[in-house]
């Protein structure tokens, strides 16, 4: 174990040496700390959330318990109220036809295609709803790249018929790689920052984070099952044992597993780890991104030079907000008082009779 945690220093000599349990255990010793480091954070945003979603109810009394709106009010001055586009255009200057351009060649698709405006505004405005609720937005810039084999006719070689088209020694076989760029708001309670860095605001300080997704038991399918980089056995032990026929008595699925993903990057590194429900390392690997950096931004609301995470709009109203509504409070009583009738009852002994006022 020493060596995995000589690696957390940059050493990292003897990684190559690791087996897959070792590079299992440095993803959960790292989980465990940033997890442990976070927690104060994550009961921050538990309450900002109470606030912005308390509304105004009447107590067992039939009294009125104001709650002032503020957050969603300033949320929709800042998102706005109507569905919107992002509002651009990019037009390409020649060709890519070198390697190293073809990920800016994917990524210029990406913005071009009018579908995918559409959900990168989606997701952008995903990403100023968490930034303005809990401080920080977060948002993974990343891509992934997805190699096939092709085939091409080679020079000189007779095609006649069928059986010509049959038989491999006409073709060369060439290697096609694909790449795909899907920016995504990542929301900040599935997003995990390196511990000591978590003091100050720019993300790329950190050496590793992790962020974490849910998916269902089809999509997991999809995503691995005919995957040969992922590790068969780690693969198995999530599948295995997963009814998703589970059914009520009118034959209706009421059940559909789901399986969270952690996605592990190390900036110095580049260790790039996928596991399965803490336990399960489906791959470890090596991430394609070049320029040293992890692949995420990060924005902060209003400004917090000592955090990772900025300030949100509950946090920066929360005591005006109290006070807004003790005011309102006082004035909605006095109302009532005021417009209410009011009946004085008593008994004059001396005049043998109840009465009234």
């Amino acid at each position: 174990m020493k060596e995995l945690k000589a690696a957390r220093h940059n050493n990292i000599v003897n990684e190559g040496k690791w087996t897959n349990k070792d590079h299992l255990n440095y993803f959960q010793e790292r989980l465990a700390a940033m997890r442990a480091k976070r927690e104060y954070y994550e009961a921050l945003f538990k309450e900002w959330e109470l606030q912005e979603s308390a509304v105004s109810l009447r107590d067992n009394f039939g009294q009125l318990q104001i709650v002032v709106p503020l957050e969603q009010i300033m949320t929709e001055i800042y998102l706005g109220r109507t569905n919107g586009k992002v509002i651009y255009d990019i037009v390409p200057d020649g060709q890519a036809n070198v390697d190293e351009l073809q990920p800016a060649k994917y990524a210029l698709q990406y913005f071009l295609d009018g579908n995918d405006k559409d959900n990168f505004w989606k997701e952008n405005k995903s990403f100023r709803h968490c930034k303005s609720t809990y401080g920080t937005g977060i948002f993974f810039t990343g891509m992934r790249s997805y190699k096939d084999l092709r085939y091409e006719i080679k020079d000189g070689a007779e095609i006649q018929g069928g059986t010509d088209l049959l038989s491999e020694s006409n073709f060369n076989e060439i290697t096609h790689e694909s790449w795909f760029f899907f920016p995504k708001n990542i929301h900040p309670m599935d997003f995990y920052l390196d511990d000591s860095a978590i003091g100050q605001p720019d993300l790329q300080y950190a050496e590793d984070c992790i962020y974490k997704e849910k998916v269902s038991f089809k999509e997991f399918e999809l995503m691995f099952g005919d995957n040969d980089a992922i590790d068969k056995e780690a693969y198995s032990k999530v599948t295995t044992g997963i009814d998703m026929d589970e059914r009520n008595e009118n034959s209706t699925s009421i059940h559909q597993q789901e399986i969270i993903l952690y996605y592990y990057f190390n900036r110095v590194t580049k260790n790039y780890y996928i596991v399965a429900n803490e336990d399960n390392l489906l791959i470890a690997t090596k991430y394609l991104y070049a320029d040293g950096k992890l692949p995420f931004d990060s924005a902060q609301h209003y400004p917090n030079e000592n955090c990772f995470y900025g300030r949100g709009n509950p946090e920066r109203i929360k005591d005006l907000k109290y006070y807004m509504g003790e005011l309102l409070q006082d004035m909605f009583s006095g109302a009532e008082m005021s417009n209410s009738v009011n009946f004085l009852t008593g008994n004059d002994e001396s005049l043998e009779q109840d009465w009234t006022v």
